[in-house]
């Protein structure tokens, strides 16, 4: 997990000697920047890192790092690059694969995990250049269905217009 410097040293702004905080919330849709001081974390992240939310409503969930440092309520995942694709463990840690036994980790009122959790999961590991295919699938398929949505919400936009054009013709 990561660093939880206290909130009074939290800033809006970036500023000398501070670095950007990452919140489970700043990696989501509406991220509200957090700076801190850089001596004040010891875990930090890059764009080529994945995070996993450790606890609460986001225990899971699945991110692509950033440049900064992270909090406690995430993890980072450290694995062997060499032998492992980013963007593999990425989708990876989001399959049922690691999902199902995660969820069945949570032992307290709040859902969360801790190392020892995790150790007993058993995930399949291809050479590389199958988890690049892999990925590539993946990549593709997911770019359907965001054409796929597109449409749909395109077909509903012209039904109403066309619903209100006939309700506007009769009237």
């Amino acid at each position: 997990g990561g660093s939880q410097p206290p909130k009074a040293v939290f800033c809006a702004e970036p500023g000398p000697g501070l670095v950007r905080l990452f919140q489970i919330r700043d990696l989501g849709d509406r991220p509200v920047p957090t700076y801190v001081p850089a001596d004040l974390v010891t875990k930090f992240c890059t764009s080529n890192d994945v995070l996993v939310g450790r606890y609460g409503a986001s225990v899971g969930k699945v991110f692509r790092g950033r440049d900064g440092a992270y909090n406690v309520a995430l993890v980072k995942v450290l694995f062997e690059r060499s032998v492992l694709s980013t963007a593999f463990v990425f989708h990876l840690l989001q399959s049922r694969f690691f999902q199902t036994p995660l969820s069945s980790a949570s032992r307290s009122a709040q859902a969360g995990f801790n190392k020892r959790d995790i150790y007993s999961i058993w995930l399949p590991l291809p050479p590389l250049i199958e988890q690049h295919r892999i990925v590539a699938k993946v990549d593709e398929l997911m770019a359907r269905i965001d054409e796929l949505e597109e449409a749909q919400v395109r077909r509903e936009q012209i039904r109403i217009q066309t619903r209100q054009s006939s309700l506007h013709a009769l009237v």
